[in-house]
């Protein structure tokens, strides 16, 4: 009898060492961090990388659902936080339609195009350009009925950098143009390289902007010829049906006068 409250009194002493030990170990340990990635289905960062730091098999709270995406590798995520630190990359796919994207489109008075910067993280509602070799500046399509309450179009973005873009609709292909380069889409996922201008090859496009004038779209640039060469204003008639110039480029010799109808007729 003795022997056998002896056999329960040392298995007692045990187990406390044990819990001690356990809870010591996760509540003194140093902070587990797991770094998250949220990308679409194009490889395409969706929000700046998320950092969770806690202790070790502790639960974190992170709610991975993003609106109008469908998240494929849930089971990737762990439920607490690991013993090593861990890189998580947690894929999705949007869940709009093309039917429903282009009536938004259609629907929409405005359509803007922008590039979210992604290196750096949001605090107090703003965010830090990042124009380092460092930055992550993906496109971001926006639309609006006033021009005061915009909302982002949640489809698969292409996986490239781009910064001052311009976008344009005709319908049933999107085309965002980004210097001298641009893309176009009419799925909403997959995205192609439009080749559209080859008047700038040897020199820069700083700006541009797509604007219509009786029932014709024109391309306005600042840039120049040649990366020697001051920057001008320049002007182009695109095909809307293709994305591609049509036209001769013309310079705008004073811009402080306006481009007259003449002009654009050419």
């Amino acid at each position: 009898m003795k022997k056998k409250i002896n056999l329960i009194i040392a298995g007692i002493f045990i187990a406390l060492i044990a819990y001690g030990s356990y809870t010591y170990l996760i509540g003194t340990g140093q902070d587990t961090v797991i770094k998250i990635k949220q990308v679409d289905r194009n490889g395409t960062l969706i929000n700046s990388p998320i950092i969770l730091a806690g202790k070790f098999l502790h639960n974190y709270d992170f709610n991975p659902q993003i609106q109008d995406y469908d998240l494929t590798n849930s089971n990737d995520l762990p439920s607490n936080f690991t013993k090593k630190n861990q890189n998580l990359t947690l894929k999705y796919n949007s869940n709009l339609n093309t039917k429903h994207v282009a009536n938004t489109l259609n629907k929409s008075h405005l359509v803007l195009s922008m590039a979210q910067e992604l290196s750096t993280t949001s605090l107090g509602g703003s965010q830090k350009a990042n124009y380092s070799s460092s930055s992550v500046a993906r496109l971001r399509i926006l639309t609006s009925g006033n021009g005061t309450s915009w909302q982002r179009l949640n489809i698969d973005y292409p996986n490239i950098q781009m910064r001052n873009t311009t976008p344009l609709w005709n319908g049933h292909d999107l085309y965002v143009y980004f210097g001298k380069e641009a893309m176009y889409t009419n799925d909403f996922q997959s995205w192609k390289i439009l080749r559209w201008s080859s008047h700038f090859n040897k020199g820069r496009i700083k700006k541009q902007h797509v604007f219509s004038v009786k029932g014709r779209t024109y391309m306005l640039i600042l840039g120049n010829t040649s990366k020697n060469k001051e920057n001008r204003v320049y002007y182009a008639r695109i095909d809307t049906k293709d994305g591609a110039v049509k036209s001769k480029w013309n310079r705008i010799i004073d811009w402080s006068c306006s481009v007259s109808s003449r002009q654009l007729n050419n």
